[in-house]
């Protein structure tokens, strides 16, 4: 299925997800990444308070600030109060494609007979079956070498496009692409040279011409390659695959046969009809489709757009309109293309012409019909977290949205959650009519990602105790499928511990992280990344169990707080003899650190902490941005309460401020 993919833990990789978040404006802020791991350095060299300050004070490039004052007259003594320079950047998109782990994946279609198709799909493909072996000569035989050819070459592109190798699943499509594209004579042409040769040879009998095809023997019908053979050894000099495609397709029906009746229909056929023969293949459509697609997943969504067109002049004109699918998945690509052009009401359009026309055809329980309201829902998110709405505010009618944000997120929980609900109705349908191989457990995946989507909106909406159950579901659903090791898995018990830790259900979070630990030493490594992660984000819920603990038993916070440095310690020597020591992920894990030392009274540690993780933030990040302002923060609220400190503290204090500010 095309659509949201949840990130991966790969061996050796950098285990920062999707699900990475920064603090500001976003009700996620404060969600705890699973991969975003943070690392402390017993051994490494520490900063000084001067070079950290330098850092702070050193300006970055101020020619966007020197105009913006210069436009509004402030003088250059009053720079200090508009803030970090640099690019504003959209944190609310990011937050939404970074932290959901929401992607529009556009749909890639095979080609070849649909029932061999769909055993494939299922992973019930048996090349011993006699009557699966019949099919498919059966459909070589219809469909003619080239395309035969063309359909497998696309085929094996689709395996590369899944696999994420774009470059080499457009040079698959391009291949079919050519194959699709041969030059073929005109049907009014192809059949005037038939007509000659019939009366030149068989005086225009077409029983003696059926005869001779059938070389003396009692035939109803002729298969591709007889008829082409024999045809040629009786002198024919056009083409005979060109002249079966068009006896065969004469009436409407390809069964890659012909007969003495079919014969007889094409000679009578009319101009208008012989023209239509002549509309290039629908194969061509669904290639240049799957060539759009990967377009688009390299970034390219404009020139997608002018594949996409031409591939829905080319299937529309050989099928059933709009109301046949193949159009329909062109379409949903178009609106997949606009959407990754930013305008997501073009895209809205697109899918609500598909949603309509695709249940009243399919039914509302159809996949593609799904992946509508998927794309639907992921529209509405986007324009309620980039805040850049354009005609919900002011309307056609003149109304006025009083709330636009709030309600693009009510229209996108409603498409999730619809979403949800049809995919519910269809797992219990599967109780009645036995499923195909797989097709459950697939489902059941997918009902499990809109459960931790919904979720995820209800907790950036600060409505956690509606986002509990479907996180709960979430993992109840995973659980019945994969192995208690798998990634996914993981991803999960990381948000569902997210939540529990914002609930303070401390107990319920820890427990989740534990066994969290053990499927991650298992799978990975002890000393692997991943684990490392993990093993990072079980100390910060000691580190918030510890505060929750000191405000009646300080003696029972602080071995808490013990353990989590130890634990925190042997995190940050995996992580650094991984990824160095300039890293995002170290900042992290020494922000923790010192946070940890800081609420046990070991201030000394805790500043060599936040200034290290300071350092690398504005050395990686600059200046302007969020983690950077936290690290400053940290410290400056340290410096606060450090006696001859209180001038760098509201120095640094002032800059998180500015920068959260904006």
């Amino acid at each position: 299925e095309a659509g949201p993919r949840s990130p991966k833990f790969a061996q050796g990789a950098s285990p920062r997800s999707p699900r990475t978040v920064r603090s500001g404006r976003s009700g996620f802020s404060s969600r705890i990444s699973w991969l975003t791991s943070a690392r402390s350095r017993r051994s490494q060299r520490q900063p000084t308070r001067a070079k950290v300050l330098q850092q702070i004070r050193e300006p970055e490039d101020t020619s966007r600030a020197a105009r913006l004052r210069k436009r509004l007259g402030i003088p250059k003594e009053e720079e200090e109060e508009l803030g970090p320079d640099g690019d504003e950047e959209d944190e609310e998109f990011k937050d939404v494609v970074e932290e959901l782990s929401l992607e529009l994946d556009p749909l890639v279609e095979e080609l070849g007979d649909p029932e061999v198709l769909a055993r494939k799909k299922a992973g019930t493909l048996d090349i011993d079956d006699d009557d699966l072996v019949r099919r498919f000569k059966k459909h070589k035989a219809i469909v003619g070498k080239p395309l035969f050819e063309a359909e497998n070459a696309n085929n094996l592109g689709i395996e590369y496009f899944r696999f994420g190798d774009t470059h080499a699943a457009a040079a698959y499509f391009k291949r079919a692409l050519e194959l699709c594209t041969t030059d073929r004579k005109p049907a009014a042409e192809e059949l005037r040279d038939f007509k000659a040769f019939v009366r030149e040879k068989f005086n225009g009998d077409l029983q003696k011409l059926f005869h001779a095809l059938s070389d003396g023997e009692w035939r109803l019908a002729l298969g591709r390659k007889r008829f082409a053979t024999v045809l040629k050894r009786l002198g024919y000099t056009g083409s005979p695959g060109r002249l079966f495609e068009m006896m065969d397709h004469g009436d409407d029906e390809s069964d890659g046969k012909i007969s003495s009746d079919e014969i007889i229909t094409v000679l009578k056929t009319k101009e208008a009809r012989l023209r239509e023969l002549d509309y290039e293949v629908v194969q061509k459509g669904i290639v240049l489709n799957n060539l759009a697609a990967c377009h688009l997943m390299d970034g390219e969504p404009t020139v997608a757009l002018q594949k996409l067109r031409a591939a829905s002049t080319i299937v529309h004109r050989q099928t059933h309109g709009e109301d046949d699918p193949r159009v329909q998945r062109i379409l949903l690509n178009v609106a997949i293309a606009y959407a990754r052009l930013d305008d997501c009401d073009a895209a809205l359009n697109f899918v609500s012409k598909v949603l309509e026309r695709r249940e009243a055809a399919s039914g509302i329980l159809d996949d593609d019909v799904l992946e509508a309201l998927y794309v639907s829902g992921y529209c509405f998110l986007v324009k309620a977290n980039r805040f850049d709405i354009v005609y919900d505010r002011k309307r056609m009618d003149k109304n006025q949205q009083d709330n636009p944000v709030g309600v693009n997120y009510n229209l996108a929980q409603c498409a999730f959650k619809e979403r949800l609900r049809r995919q519910q109705a269809k797992l219990k349908g599967f109780e009645e009519d036995a499923p195909r191989e797989g097709e459950e457990e697939q489902l059941r995946l997918a009902i499990a990602l809109s459960h931790e989507i919904i979720g995820e909106i209800h907790e950036k909406r600060c409505e956690y105790d509606r986002a509990l159950p479907h996180l709960e579901s979430a993992v109840m659903q995973k659980e019945v499928v994969l192995d208690q090791g798998d990634p996914e898995m993981l991803s999960t018990w990381n948000v569902l511990a997210a939540l529990c830790t914002r609930l303070r259900r401390f107990d319920q979070a820890l427990q989740i992280m534990q066994k969290a630990m053990v499927a991650a030493s298992t799978v990975f490594g002890e000393e692997s990344l991943n684990a490392a992660s993990v093993g990072f984000h079980y100390c910060l819920v000691l580190f918030k169990i510890g505060v929750d603990q000191a405000k009646y038993d300080r003696e029972i916070a602080r071995t808490t707080f013990e353990d989590a440095t130890a634990r925190l310690c042997d995190v940050h020597d995996a992580q650094v003899g991984i990824l160095g020591d300039e890293d995002l992920d170290v900042a992290a894990t020494s922000q923790l650190l010192g946070s940890v030392y800081m609420a046990y009274g070991n201030r000394t540690d805790a500043r060599r902490q936040f200034e290290s993780a300071l350092l690398v933030r504005v050395g990686l990040c600059g200046r302007t941005d969020l983690a950077t302002a936290s690290s400053a923060h940290a410290l400056g609220s340290l410096y606060a309460r450090t006696p001859r400190r209180h001038e760098e503290a509201i120095q640094l204090l002032r800059k998180a401020a500015l920068v959260r500010e904006r």
